[in-house]
């Protein structure tokens, strides 16, 4: 199947509506940093990449059982930053998750554990919990306005009670598929 894999918390409508004032207010999108569709902006909790076919059941039931395994979080989006953390040459402008974290932390732990036991090459590094708002078009770009003029947003908690597997197609417009959906206890 054409398209990339990754399990993500999706994040309420009424919060991003919040949300994406904020960014509106902030000058973005700009001219050298473009905004994903506000529809999908959501807390991603692994990057699978592309999947086999075959490994998308296995995967699917292991992402089950992670989030069988995990309470329903209480979450919020607060403050902003940068990747790299030198917002004068940034490639991705994101903002910052308050709440639950270490549930939040295990959790993408164990979506990344599932990608591992079905075989995929999973990223290593410790999670940082973010919904990406912006990337840079093409070269690095000064972010420092951006991520200052967000850098106070507090939006509201909300409680995050399911796990979603999404799959992601590039093209001319990103078009995300929610594949499966698991409820978190």
């Amino acid at each position: 199947a054409d398209g990339r894999l990754f399990a993500a918390i999706d994040v309420p409508e009424s919060i991003r509506a919040d949300l994406a004032v904020a960014v509106a207010d902030a000058g973005l999108p700009g001219r050298q940093i473009r905004v994903p569709a506000v529809e999908h902006w959501h807390l991603t909790t692994a990057f699978f990449g592309e999947v086999p076919e075959q490994k998308v059941d296995e995967l699917t039931e292991r992402l089950e059982r992670a989030a069988g395994r995990t309470p329903a979080l209480t979450l919020s989006i607060t403050g902003a930053g940068t990747f790299p953390a030198d917002a004068t040459v940034g490639r991705v402008l994101w903002m910052g998750v308050d709440g639950d974290l270490a549930l939040l932390g295990r959790l993408a732990d164990r979506c990344t554990a599932a990608g591992r036991r079905c075989g995929l090459a999973m990223e290593g590094g410790r999670y940082r919990p973010h919904l990406t708002i912006g990337r840079s078009r093409g070269a690095p770009t000064d972010m420092n306005a951006a991520a200052g003029a967000l850098a106070a947003y507090r939006g509201s908690e909300w409680r995050a009670t399911a796990l979603q597997l999404i799959r992601s197609r590039l093209g001319p417009e990103v078009k995300h598929e929610v594949v499966a959906t698991f409820g978190l206890h």
